[in-house]
């Protein structure tokens, strides 16, 4: 029954985000203007793409493909070399973001001061007290912490709005099954719903 409402709250969460996403014509910020146009929608076949094909095949990730690909071109477009990893399956994402990004991969988050990139599954939310400060004790202005699973069940849904509303997510960007939140204090708080 359970599994049943999940996804319920699954399509209701889906339809909601087609009535209320854009595309880069949406979006006012310049960073994510760029982020959008240059990241996101980069159509270029890489040759690296084959490879997390075989790795979305061989391992069961929590995303499609097309978001696979989305990953690692975050990686690569915004230079980071510093992730912490606390999603599963983890080593299918260790291999999704180490191909061809000279990256460092923890999945220890006390092993490093700061990273440039936190990836995890929203459910971490739920086991642990006071978990995006802490998180955010980790990073640094230009970091990215990214959340898998966000519309799963309506708990993760509302745990990405309380995300969204805290003071600290300065710039949220929510893809559907991914959810990203950027630091950078420079900016004015926003949040953005984007098709990719």
């Amino acid at each position: 029954m359970k599994e049943i409402r999940n996804i319920i709250s699954r399509g209701k969460s889906y339809i909601k985000f087609l009535l209320s996403s854009t595309n880069q014509h949406g979006v006012h910020s310049p960073f994510v203007y760029n982020l959008t146009t240059k990241c996101f929608y980069d159509r270029t076949q890489k040759e690296c793409y084959p490879l997390i094909k075989s790795v979305c095949r061989d391992y069961s990730v929590p995303f499609s493909y097309k978001k696979a690909k989305l990953l690692h071109r975050l990686i690569s477009y915004l230079g980071y070399q510093k992730v912490y990893l606390q999603a599963k399956p983890i080593a299918a994402i260790s291999k999704i973001v180490s191909i061809d990004n000279m990256v460092s991969i923890s999945h220890s988050i006390e092993s490093e001061d700061t990273f440039d990139l936190l990836y995890l599954d929203v459910d971490y939310f739920k086991t642990h007290h006071n978990a995006l400060e802490n998180l955010l004790l980790k990073t640094h202005n230009d970091s990215l912490i990214i959340l898998n699973t966000i519309n799963c069940s309506k708990r993760n849904d509302e745990i990405w709005e309380e995300i969204k509303e805290h003071p600290a997510s300065r710039v949220t960007i929510h893809i559907f099954d991914l959810g990203l939140i950027f630091v950078r204090k420079e900016q004015a708080k926003e949040h953005f719903v984007i098709r990719v």
